[in-house]
């Protein structure tokens, strides 16, 4: 028998990462008064400086939930063949900014694996459809930073 490799993209959301963040933001609007102060960073765009928000009181969410979110990336990512042939694989934490439209802005890799992986992921995150954006406690649409987590691994299997 000899031993092939089965190419096997696994996408694992940190369910427990956006849960947390939204646990995160209804316990900091719970603590405000009517002011919405949370944290906040600059990002520059080329004609103005937009701000967006690490957490808000409502956090963007994907069309279809968490799940079709899931099935969007499986079915859109491509695993690298030289990170294949190297048998290069981790979990690549992507995040990237939910503008108030709901569109895709900003996307950097905050804990990369390797170049390719992390190319990979940016390339199918910047290919989102739109999301349901962020709001603050007044309901109004903000710019709120997303993390998702892009696991890429490969299965070793046996041929009978």
């Amino acid at each position: 028998m000899k031993n092939y490799k089965f190419l096997s993209v696994i996408i694992v959301m940190a369910l427990c990462l956006v849960a947390a963040q939204s646990v995160d933001a209804q316990k900091k609007t719970r603590n405000r008064k009517r002011t919405t102060k949370t944290e906040k960073k600059q990002t520059k765009t080329t004609q103005e400086k937009e701000e967006v928000f690490k957490s808000a009181a409502h956090m963007p969410s994907f069309p279809g939930g968490d799940a079709a979110l899931m099935a969007f990336i499986n079915k859109n990512i491509h695993y690298p063949q030289n990170a294949y042939d190297n048998d290069i694989q981790g979990k690549v934490i992507v995040q990237f900014v939910v503008k108030k439209d709901g569109k895709i802005g900003e996307v950097k890799v905050a804990h990369g694996v390797d170049p390719d992986l992390d190319n990979e992921a940016v390339r199918v995150c910047k290919s989102l459809p739109a999301f349901s954006p962020g709001r603050n406690a007044n309901g109004d649409p903000v710019n709120v930073w997303y993390t998702l987590p892009i696991n890429f691994k490969l299965h070793p299997t046996v041929d009978k």
